[in-house]
């Protein structure tokens, strides 16, 4: 299981510029681990790595001008039907943190990249590379945002599930 989680930024990144597939496993497959913001921001970011030596973009606005040089097509893959910007957006509607150009590739455990601003009944959701979203509690997050970037992930996850 963990290596596939590893992997899935690789495969995700394989599917949406190869050009295979395309068929309703493909699309259902994409809609559930792009269900939140928080996981479509991670996967662009997830993208950009695959695209830059497995790091991630320096800051936000490089990260959108990346999703902007992307197909239609694999941005409503990824869950993106409207504006960048807006995807990169909490549930409150506020704008996303990052940990900016962490290296991370497929066989690295995931590390955490995005975060939402602010907590819905006490959890934050947090994407992480491999394109794995986890809510953590205010401790946890407090840990996951202030790292190096280098922490793993802090419990086996579930796709899509905190």
């Amino acid at each position: 299981m963990k290596t596939v989680i590893q992997n899935s930024c690789l495969v995700f990144a394989l599917l949406l510029f190869a050009g295979c597939g395309g068929g309703p496993s493909d699309e259902a497959l994409f809609a559930e681990a792009n269900a939140t913001n928080v996981q479509r921001a991670a996967t662009l970011y997830c993208v950009f790595q695959g695209q830059h030596a497995w790091v991630g973009p320096k800051d936000e606005a490089e990260l959108i001008e990346f999703a902007k040089t992307l197909p239609a097509d694999k941005l409503k893959l990824i869950g993106v039907t409207g504006s960048v910007e807006e995807v990169l957006k909490g549930r409150d509607g506020q704008p996303l943190k990052y940990r900016f150009a962490i290296k991370a590739t497929p066989r690295d455990n995931p590390k955490p990249i995005v975060f939402e601003s602010s907590a819905t009944e006490g959890k934050y959701q947090v994407g992480f590379t491999a394109s794995v979203m986890k809510e953590v509690d205010q401790a946890e997050y407090d840990r996951l945002l202030g790292g190096s970037g280098d922490e793993d992930l802090p419990v086996d996850p579930q796709r899509g599930k905190g």
